[in-house]
């Protein structure tokens, strides 16, 4: 059985934006946990996630949308930020406004920034790859794996949360789908976005499809990858 979940959100002047989830069950007898030495580093009104993707970049990587619907091949590591559209004056008030059962303002989420590391080596084919993206070595990985452990270090447990979005969907959408579970999940973790290289066009579905089986191949180099380079445990 298959259950899909359609989220809301819309796209206007490219700027992608979704409106935080409502909060679980758990949520409404207690309060989303957060563990000061994560939580503090972020201000009230934004955070930083990772994200892996073989999207191909747009060209002008600083500007939204930051990458395309069409593949590039290789997996691209970087972080992004984002930002809760919510006035709020600190973090424990974005805390306690999230896990309402009736809001009485909505909070909505968008990618204020990108910033690529670059390639991960293990997932560049020569005869595939333009020259931008052979790297003789992996300082992207390093760079990845050094800033996913320093995330793992301060929280309560090792685990690294990986979203995979579905079909129909831009780059932006699992960046804030990770961000929003991350938040409710009390800043615990590591938490990835998977960006693969669908298309959001209602017809687009064959073509996404063929996308996520010629992703395959780079996901399992990446699962692999952060099982030998980081020190996470789940």
């Amino acid at each position: 059985m298959v259950i899909a979940f359609n989220l809301p959100g819309c796209a206007s002047n490219d700027t992608y934006t979704v409106e935080l989830m409502p909060a679980s069950v758990v949520h409404e007898k207690t309060s989303a946990r957060q563990p000061s030495s994560i939580r503090d580093s972020l201000s009230a009104e934004s955070g930083r996630v990772f994200y892996a993707t073989d999207r191909k970049p747009n060209s002008k990587l600083n500007l939204a949308p930051y990458y395309t619907n069409e593949r590039g091949f290789v997996m691209r590591l970087g972080r992004a930020s984002f930002d809760f559209n919510a006035d709020v004056s600190s973090a424990l008030d974005l805390s306690e406004i999230s896990v309402q059962k009736d809001r009485t303002s909505d909070i909505g989420l968008n990618v204020e920034s990108v910033t690529e590391f670059g390639v991960l080596s293990d997932t560049t084919i020569p005869w595939m790859a333009v020259p931008s993206d052979k790297h003789g070595d992996d300082s992207a990985g390093d760079q990845f794996a050094m800033e996913l452990d320093e995330v793992l270090a301060e929280s309560n447990n090792k685990d690294i949360f990986i979203y995979v979005h579905g079909v129909k969907t831009v780059f932006e959408n699992p960046v804030l789908i990770v961000a929003e579970l991350w938040h409710f999940l009390g800043y615990d973790g590591a938490p990835i976005a998977y960006s693969w290289p669908s298309t959001p066009e209602r017809l687009a579905y064959v073509s996404d499809i063929e996308a996520a089986v010629s992703s395959a191949r780079n996901f399992r180099i990446f699962l692999n990858y952060l099982a030998r380079e980081t020190m996470v445990e789940r």
